[in-house]
């Protein structure tokens, strides 16, 4: 029974010091984000200065291991969907231009540039 008090202490301690660094990590990022340098955040926070390069060096690690996961994974469908969407309105737009007879601006008004977008292709 106190081998298993004892793991759950200590599962409660890594928790509360995990919860304590990822609230340093972003106290660091806050005060970097407002022009602060590793010196003066490391004084503000009461820590080491090699503990301020540290903490933002692993979140440009975390950084971009989400990018990476987000540029290969997630962007290409949400630019597709977006792609198909944006083709999908102007097809709709330039039927009710072409299409209405009271439109202000009939198709032989419009402006060369106006007729470029009804070519272009996202």
């Amino acid at each position: 029974m106190n081998h298993s008090r004892s793991q759950m202490n200590r599962h409660k301690n890594n928790s509360r010091k995990n919860k304590d660094l990822e609230y340093r990590r972003d106290e660091i990022i806050s005060l970097y984000s407002r022009g602060r340098n590793h010196s003066e955040i490391a004084k503000i926070l009461h820590v080491s200065r090699p503990a301020v390069t540290l903490d933002l060096h692993y979140r440009m690690q975390k950084t971009k291991e989400k990018a990476g996961t987000f540029l290969e994974e997630t962007f290409p469908f949400e630019n597709e969907v977006c792609r198909v969407g944006l083709n999908k309105v102007l097809e709709k737009v330039w039927d009710i231009i072409i299409d209405s007879q009271s439109s202000e601006k009939s198709v032989l008004q419009m402006e060369p540039s106006d007729y470029a977008l009804s070519q272009a292709k996202f």
